[in-house]
């Protein structure tokens, strides 16, 4: 059995798995918010025995000793109840249920983490940055603070950007999409005091690489977004009606060492990287994100990243059977 933990809305999982099915698998299971976890079993017995097992909307029974292989693209392991709504007077009640199930979450994916291809693991930006600097990337000058004194005084004649300092928001509720984005600060508009928040130098830069990293590979694409206003800050401010031109791209090898590096420190085994290169061809190194999208380089950079990723699955599957039957 192949499992799959992701998102009903991320295009890449459904395309994983119709390359799936196009192989001929017919074992493998997807869970979502729309299969999302009705019941669950965990037994711990005497010796270091255990069993564990759950049981999907879908009616699917998972037997976490049967798993041959585990894809955690992104998502959660949602649990049908917790994902109701909920009334003002149930909120502690509630609030108390997730702390429960967070940590049933974590012990599943513990369990699971050696079954699978790529880690479960989660990124600190403000970490990232500081591990980036010490394998001998190039990172932006960045500063958190909540005043606008202090971010004068650090910034007195350079251009600065926002940024989130966690991972960017994506919602949408009824015809209302929010999101967050790089944007240019303007100075005369800053309130004297206000949230922490984070700043960076704005980089002049010559073309944008999207990385995406793939248990020790790398498959890039430059992105020449400064060619358009619109997306000359942050490429997500998408022109439709006259997209980026976008390349296939080599990194040099000293960026794949330095890079390869700060993977193995962060225990990543697939992420997307976003990197700048400047006018002067120095490499800057921007942010790491362990879910992020990877269509968008697959397919312009006829990379085929879901059907690699499908043959690693199929491969750890064979081999987990094959140690199985010995």
């Amino acid at each position: 059995m192949i499992l799959i933990i992701s998102s009903f809305d991320d295009l890449s999982t459904h395309q994983v798995c119709e390359w799936l099915i196009y192989e001929g698998i017919k074992k493998f299971t997807v869970i979502n918010q729309l299969n999302a976890i009705t019941s669950i079993e965990i037994h711990l017995k005497p010796n270091n025995k255990k069993s564990i097992g759950f049981y999907l909307q879908s009616g699917h029974f998972i037997n976490v000793d049967k798993l041959k292989a585990v894809w955690y693209r992104r998502g959660d392991f949602f649990y049908g109840s917790l994902m109701q709504s909920k009334t003002e007077s149930q909120t502690i009640f509630f609030e108390n249920l997730n702390n429960e199930w967070t940590t049933i979450k974590e012990f599943l994916l513990h369990e699971i983490e050696g079954i699978s291809n790529f880690r479960f693991t989660t990124v600190n930006k403000l970490l990232v940055l500081n591990h980036a600097a010490e394998v001998g990337l190039k990172t932006p000058e960045t500063l958190i603070c909540s005043s606008k004194v202090k971010l004068v005084d650090n910034f007195l004649n350079k251009r600065i950007v926002n940024k989130p300092i966690s991972q960017c928001i994506n919602k949408q509720e009824k015809d209302k999409v929010y999101n967050t984005k790089t944007i240019e600060v303007e100075r005369d508009i800053i309130p004297d005091h206000f949230f922490p928040s984070k700043f960076q130098e704005l980089i002049d830069k010559k073309y944008e690489l999207r990385v995406f990293y793939l248990l020790g590979t790398f498959y890039s694409m430059a992105i020449f977004s400064q060619l358009d206003k619109k997306t000359q800050i942050d490429f997500r401010n998408y022109n439709y009606e006259k997209p980026n031109r976008v390349v296939p791209y080599i990194l040099p090898d000293f960026m794949e060492i330095k890079l390869r590096k700060l993977m193995q420190i962060l225990n990543l085994d697939s992420a997307s990287i976003d990197l700048i290169v400047t006018k002067n061809d120095d490499y800057v190194f921007l942010e790491v994100n362990p879910v992020g999208q990877f269509g968008m380089v697959s397919e312009p950079c006829n990379y085929n990243l879901e059907k690699i990723i499908t043959q690693h699955l199929i491969d750890r599957h064979e081999e987990a059977t094959r140690k199985k039957e010995k």
